[in-house]
């Protein structure tokens, strides 16, 4: 795992740990991700562990039963994330009173993590699939 950062990597509400890595899928997609750089397959495994426990999928390729380990290893990727607690959406296409998926997640977590640049000094490792 990745421990040089600029800042350390925060605790947020809706991460869930499983095999050590904190997981949580985010925005309204539902994209996988993770507190730190773990190993990959370490960062599969609590995927496929917070799909069973927290959706009550049979595993995470519910409705892609094609998907092998190796595809799947294939979508993973490690980037750079700051918190923020305000939107930064455009809502013009947007009818009043409607919020977009920043908004709903800010609503109910009180923060939203948006891709950011290693050196930015808030910044920390995160784990993404897909």
């Amino acid at each position: 795992m990745t421990t040089a950062t600029a800042t350390q990597t925060p605790a947020l509400d809706g991460f869930e740990t499983y095999y050590g890595v904190p997981v949580c899928f985010i925005g309204e997609d539902g994209l996988p991700t993770a507190l730190g750089h773990h190993e990959p397959r370490r960062f599969l495994a609590a995927v496929n562990r917070y799909a069973r426990e927290v959706l009550g999928w049979m595993d995470y390729r519910h409705g892609a039963p094609h998907l092998t380990v190796a595809d799947l290893l294939a979508d993973v990727r490690r980037d750079w994330m700051i918190v923020t607690d305000h939107c930064n959406t455009d809502h013009s296409h947007l009818d009043p009173g409607e919020d977009c998926g920043e908004c709903e997640e800010i609503k109910s977590h009180k923060w939203y993590i948006t891709t950011a640049r290693e050196d930015h000094s808030a910044s920390f490792p995160v784990m993404l699939l897909g």
